[in-house]
């Protein structure tokens, strides 16, 4: 109980850990969240619809490979928005991979109305690979483009899309270009878990660390990958990640390689548009893609959820506790000093939130749902370590991967 004779009493014990607490979390949040937001505010790029106000000249062959299991829901919408492009010089190969749905028979359709269309049908899974991984290897395989851009089938795209990456890769020397897109949630839960899940991401991957060449730091986003195709080749195409299912992978060859990594958000250029997921279905989504980030090292996946309790979700809860501990008029000047750390803290913590919505172009008005969205990531992650650690095999796309491949995964 919070009484003048508790713990909160003048020069109570827990009164001094507090305030020692919120000041460590203040210098850890400066470096951690304060670098990612310095990045957000101040050096992430965006390609917005006036980046460019012309192509480029020659326009460049560009072949888009898009690998699709099950996407009946989404294939459609997506190839519209890319037969739509203003780009001069393009084509799209779609990789059936296996699919039990309708999703060859309405490539097809496309293919038959217009030529720059064409679908390959995958067969088999050969061992060793990942099916998304094999499904881009065919795709590659059969394209003939100077650049290549690998797409996921959920996404959407603006009629200005291509002319203007293009452009940004062409004018800014750059091998590979991975887009950040805005979300385009349609659920409660997904307005509600996405973003924070993806802010997560952000602070793993602060873009200005990303984009740097004497950075270690790599990081792409699947959904939308340009590269030059001399640059895919030289770095052993999809063959050299064949057993990976996340394209950090990709990326970190690229930047391994001496090759010129940049990733951008799409500034309204992309959107990705999931079906109506459920929370179950989000909660695997996410954690297979926290199990790929820290791929091999559950010791960075419970690093990452401890500082997500201590320097989120726990100041949040200290500054409810203290403020009703202050209501109830069992203040002390240090408890005083606690309230206006821990508030500092959370307005801190509110103006990466509003930044970082925006940039992904999620509802503003679920930002005030983050503390409880960062217990299910919390959660989220700590199902990830477990996985890591036990070496559980995930479900993706119907196939069962070890997120660990140097011991036999368990089921």
């Amino acid at each position: 109980m919070l009484t003048r004779s508790g713990f909160f009493r003048r020069g109570g014990p827990l009164t001094y850990v507090l305030l020692i607490y919120m000041c460590v979390v203040i210098a850890a949040g400066i470096l951690r969240y304060g670098r990612m937001l310095k990045s957000c505010v101040a050096r992430d790029p965006v390609i917005t619809p006036t980046t460019f106000d012309r192509c480029v000249s020659p326009a460049p062959t560009v072949s888009v490979v898009i690998p699709a299991r099950n996407e009946e829901q989404n294939i459609g919408e997506c190839l519209e928005s890319l037969l739509a492009q203003d780009y001069p010089n393009f084509d799209v190969t779609v990789v059936d991979d296996r699919s039990e749905d309708r999703t060859p028979e309405i490539v097809e359709e496309f293919a038959r109305r217009d030529r720059r269309v064409q679908l390959i049908r995958n067969r088999e899974l050969p061992e060793g690979w990942t099916g998304r991984n094999h499904a881009l290897h065919l795709g590659a395989l059969a394209a003939s483009g100077e650049f290549l851009l690998f797409l996921d089938a959920d996404t959407v795209h603006a009629p200005q899309n291509l002319s203007q990456t293009v452009t940004y890769v062409v004018n800014g020397r750059i091998d590979m270009l991975s887009l950040i897109a805005r979300l385009r949630d349609r659920t409660f839960w997904q307005k509600f878990v996405h973003p924070v899940a993806a802010i997560l991401l952000m602070i793993q991957y602060p873009l200005s660390e990303v984009n740097d060449p004497k950075s270690e730091k790599s990081f792409a986003n699947g959904q939308y990958v340009l590269i030059r195709r001399k640059v895919y080749d030289a770095i052993g195409g999809r063959a050299s990640v064949r057993s990976e299912f996340m394209d950090l992978a990709l990326a970190r060859r690229v930047k391994e390689a001496g090759f010129r990594l940049w990733v951008a958000h799409a500034g309204g250029r992309l959107s990705q548009t999931w079906g109506r997921q459920t929370l179950p279905e989000i909660w695997r989504m996410w954690t297979r893609i926290f199990v790929g980030v820290f791929q091999a090292s559950p010791r960075k996946c419970l690093g990452a959820l401890l500082r997500e309790v201590f320097l989120f979700l726990v100041p949040f809860l200290l500054f409810a506790g203290v403020a009703a501990a202050l209501a109830t008029g069992h203040g002390t000047p240090l408890l005083w000093t606690v309230f206006a750390l821990s508030a500092t803290v959370v307005a801190g913590q509110h103006a990466m939130g509003i930044v970082s919505y925006r940039l992904a172009g999620a509802d503003l008005r679920y930002l005030l749902l983050a503390l409880p969205a960062g217990f299910i990531v919390a959660g989220i992650l700590l199902d990830a370590a477990f996985k890591l650690y036990l070496n559980r095999s995930i479900v993706w796309k119907d196939q069962r991967i070890s997120p660990r491949r140097d011991v036999t995964p368990s089921s």
